[in-house]
């Protein structure tokens, strides 16, 4: 999240519209908010338990917030909006929607981000899945980065 933030001050970006796929706690959004008040976010959440502990205990927390209980593939397929940043995590473990390995789904993202807008995937890939993920998301992305996070942690992100 740190060099995408980065990455993000170099390209003068405020992020007036986010989408957040996998919206969890709010921690992406927090984190947000506190560059950019004014940001207007769309989270998205499949689990009905987590948007309800949201509501609950942190929902304050973030003004301008949209958070709707449907998963990542659903929305991208019925949603045409365009986004300054897009945020994509949507695994537990190293449990991960297959349809977040594929070039379609890189496509999808791509068309929803708006000129100089940027992308970032936070996502667990397996000692075998890691040069065919990578390669899906650098065929769609010319300007892809990838960092290592943890063993199996990598953080995609790109414009």
């Amino acid at each position: 999240m740190k060099a995408l933030m980065a990455e993000a001050m170099l390209r003068n970006n405020s992020f007036e519209n986010v989408l957040i796929l996998g919206f969890g706690g709010g921690d992406a959004a927090k984190i947000i908010h506190k560059l950019n008040p004014e940001a207007h976010i769309t989270g998205i959440e499949m689990d009905p338990a987590v948007i309800e502990v949201y509501h609950k205990y942190y929902e304050g927390n973030s003004k301008n917030l949209n958070l709707i209980n449907t998963d990542a593939q659903s929305f991208l397929n019925t949603n045409n909006s365009n986004f300054d940043l897009i945020i994509c995590d949507v695994f537990i473990s190293l449990d991960k929607p297959e349809f977040t390995k594929s070039k379609l789904y890189y496509n999808s993202i791509k068309k929803r981000l708006k000129a100089n807008g940027l992308f970032a995937q936070n996502i667990m890939l397996e000692q075998g899945e890691i040069e065919n993920g990578l390669a899906a998301f650098k065929s769609t992305f010319s300007r892809a980065k990838s960092s290592k996070i943890l063993d199996y942690n990598y953080l995609f992100f790109s414009s």
